[in-house]
């Protein structure tokens, strides 16, 4: 499930996605996109209520087009799923998708060049979920543990 925001997130229940395709100009120079996955991938549709999901969404290639490539994307979540969520079209347990999830993390990976994934799943486990790796080798490696130390170096790769 996903989350999009271009300011702080409120606080919402876990996978509640929210998204904001509507980008301000005078918003600071960081420009944050926050993505907040609990055990779905990415696919064609996001939403601001999770309740209100197959009412309420908004084309994911909205979102790729409305936001321009100087904002930082942070996805969170643990990324611990089927691997067929990400590698094989109709792999959503929401509906039947077109396209394999890795194929829109790889597109939201190429629109915002500085992205990280923060994973609350203890990073001793990793190793043993095959859609974790997936997704590390997709996103580049750029998966960082939900540590105080890590959650920094994360930052500062985004700020580079």
């Amino acid at each position: 499930m996903q989350h999009l925001s271009t300011r702080r997130p409120a606080p919402s229940p876990v996978g509640a996605p929210m998204a904001c395709p509507h980008p301000r100009d005078s918003e600071s120079a960081a420009r944050p996109v926050a993505m907040r996955l609990r055990s779905s991938c990415v696919y064609d549709f996001l939403w601001k209520n999770n309740r209100r999901r197959h009412m309420e969404r908004v084309p994911t290639w909205d979102v790729l087009h409305k936001f321009t490539p100087d904002y930082k994307l942070i996805f969170v979540g643990d990324a611990t799923m089927s691997p067929s969520e990400v590698l094989q079209p109709g792999g959503s347990v929401e509906y039947n998708n077109a396209e394999p999830g890795a194929t829109w993390l790889r597109r939201l990976a190429d629109q915002f060049p500085h992205h990280a994934w923060l994973n609350p799943e203890p990073e001793s486990l990793w190793e043993y979920r095959q859609s974790i790796a997936v997704i590390r080798q997709l996103l580049g490696n750029r998966m960082y543990p939900v540590t105080l130390a890590d959650i920094e170096n994360a930052m500062r790769f985004l700020s580079k």
